[in-house]
């Protein structure tokens, strides 16, 4: 028999296009119901939720519509949920609730989706595209409701990723990339190429504006990538041309958050020096938050190592030292000509987590804008960025947001327990993509007692053919045979074991017929006694057991006669 075309399709894969702002989050596009609702994606926690027509607090007027419509007859599974750090906090609460969700054409599933009916710093005023979390983390983060069996489809403790994954047979990874700033947004990359192109300082500076300056304004051209495009999120593993760089894996030392052990900073290959408390709670890897979050005292030593790292020079003439200490120690924004600073483009960032090096973009630290105003065209606005405080030093780890990620695909292979990060290339980042570009799945094997049908030469009916994807697996066909081999073996021993035991067992507490241990006597007698009991015994009944096979014998003269048996306990 060979085997031919397989009638199952492939493992199902999925793409969206990623859109929105580094103070709005980043989301996706995704149909609810009947209802397409822009979704920020999140893997610092598990709930997906989204607005409701039914929600009417203030935090909630200002999100644009629409709003998922919920039959009042659905909110009876009442649930909430809580987010923040040390200094900021929101919350919202809402029902648990039963919808379709369309991930691509013709692939629904059901899925627990958590509808809003109130919230508090939830929404953000700025930002009223956002109407919802996509909670990527694993479901031991995702808050219940007080009823479980609401649901007619037994989802209510599954994540919406894992609803996906167990319905549509999907691979368990997904892979978030974000375009680098020089691709999605000109006019802070061509501030960022101005003070890289300073070699010495003017001190002729021009206050008021020149032709040449206006037209350099008015030729900054629009983004490389697409309106509003920001990256790519697939479903399933990631698309290998998309990926034109080696990645770097990272275990992951959790299964609740994304978590990785941190090893430290290093700016220019030296190691900032930081508190001990820099990995003592835990280090998470967040899409759902824009900074990398360090505590107080951390995030002093961290800027204080970039200060003296010389990334950013100021022309003495203009920036006092006490403004260059401000710029740094308290992140005040200044606003300066042009040519009186210069970045040293040679200086590296980057952090260690699981002993691997992950490098950390200039431009995804230093903010630079033109002045758009006529009189200081030649003027510009810079600050530090992509770095918060997140409290003392009794907050929970290190959060790592998009300030790594930007500029990097993100590959979370939640099967094989680990991330990994490779750079992305700016043009191909901004390249329309499908979830058929996926090409490399993680974690695919699909179930071993699952058949799949394939067709037999001989044209006679179709076969089922136990058989695991092979290019799905990262183990070789010899792993396997091995692998399976000495489980074999291992279970042939237990049973082996467990027989024998039995043996044993019933050999010693069966009751065997008078003539056997009549038999058995005789052989006992013709042997040398090994301990012989003179002196009789008194009389207990917790020490001796008699029944009609045996009995005491109290004549040793009549032993050889009777046809009886004793036994001492």
């Amino acid at each position: 028999m060979s085997l031919l075309s397989p009638e199952e399709s492939p493992p199902l894969t999925a793409h969206f296009n990623v859109f929105g702002v580094p103070e709005c989050y980043y989301h996706v596009k995704l149909q609810v119901g009947s209802t397409k609702m822009n979704l920020v994606l999140d893997t610092g926690s598990s709930n997906t939720a989204v607005i409701s027509d039914h929600c009417k607090s203030m935090n909630c007027t200002f999100v644009q519509e629409p709003h998922l419509s919920v039959n009042p007859e659905a909110l009876i599974n009442e649930v909430s949920a809580r987010y923040g750090n040390a200094k900021s906090k929101a919350s919202w609460h809402g029902y648990a609730t039963s919808q379709m969700v369309k991930l691509r054409q013709n692939k629904s599933f059901f899925s627990r989706i958590d509808v809003i009916t109130g919230s508090d710093r939830f929404f953000l005023p700025g930002c009223p595209q956002n109407q919802g979390l996509w909670g990527l983390a694993y479901p031991g983060l995702q808050t219940q409701p007080q009823d479980a069996e609401y649901l007619d489809h037994g989802i209510s403790k599954e994540t919406l990723f894992d609803s996906a994954r167990n319905q549509l047979d999907m691979p368990d990874s997904f892979s978030f990339q974000l375009c680098p700033l020089s691709s999605v947004d000109p006019v802070a990359a061509h501030g960022f190429d101005i003070i890289s192109s300073n070699e010495n300082f003017d001190n002729s500076l021009v206050t008021a504006s020149s032709s040449d300056d206006r037209e350099e304004l008015e030729g900054i051209g629009a983004s490389i990538c697409p309106k509003h495009h920001m990256g790519h999120f697939w479903l399933g593993g990631y698309p290998s041309r998309f990926v034109q760089s080696s990645i770097t894996w990272v275990p992951l030392v959790n299964s609740h958050y994304y978590e990785v052990s941190m090893d430290g900073f290093f700016v220019n290959n030296q190691v900032v020096e930081m508190d001990d408390n820099l990995d003592t709670q835990r280090t998470i890897v967040d899409t759902g938050t824009n900074d990398i979050i360090l505590s107080t005292e951390n995030l002093n030593q961290f800027l204080n190592a970039l200060w003296k790292s010389n990334v950013i020079t100021f022309d003495q003439s203009f920036i006092s030292p006490e403004y260059e200490r401000a710029f740094w120690m308290d992140n005040a924004q200044l606003t300066v000509p042009s040519s009186s600073v210069k970045l040293n483009t040679s200086t590296t960032v980057s952090v260690s987590l699981g002993g691997q090096m992950i490098s950390i973009p200039l431009e995804n630290l230093i903010k630079v804008n033109r002045v758009m105003e006529e009189t200081r065209s030649s003027w510009i606005n810079i600050s530090w960025t992509g770095l918060s405080d997140g409290g003392n030093t009794n907050m929970a780890g290190t959060v790592l947001g998009n300030t790594l990620m930007r500029g990097k695909t993100t590959v979370w292979d939640r099967g094989g327990r680990r991330l990994g990060f490779a750079d992305v290339d700016p043009l191909t980042c901004c390249q329309t993509s499908s979830g058929n570009d996926v090409d490399r799945l993680l974690s695919s094997l699909p179930a071993i007692d699952k058949p799949i049908r394939y067709k037999t030469s001989s044209g006679l009916s179709n076969t089922d053919v136990m058989l695991l994807d092979q290019s799905s697996s990262p183990v070789s066909v010899g792993s396997r045979f091995v692998c399976v081999l000495f489980m074999g073996l291992v279970v042939i021993a237990c049973l082996g074991g467990l027989i024998h035991g039995a043996l044993l067992a019933w050999k010693r507490f069966h009751v065997k017929p008078k003539n056997e241990l009549f038999r058995r006597q005789l052989d006992i007698g013709e042997r040398q006694p090994v301990i012989k009991i003179d002196l009789p015994l008194p009389f207990n009944e917790g020490a001796y057991k008699s029944n009609d096979d045996h009995n005491i014998v109290k004549d040793e003269e009549k032993q050889e006669r009777e046809e009886k048996d004793y036994e001492i306990i």
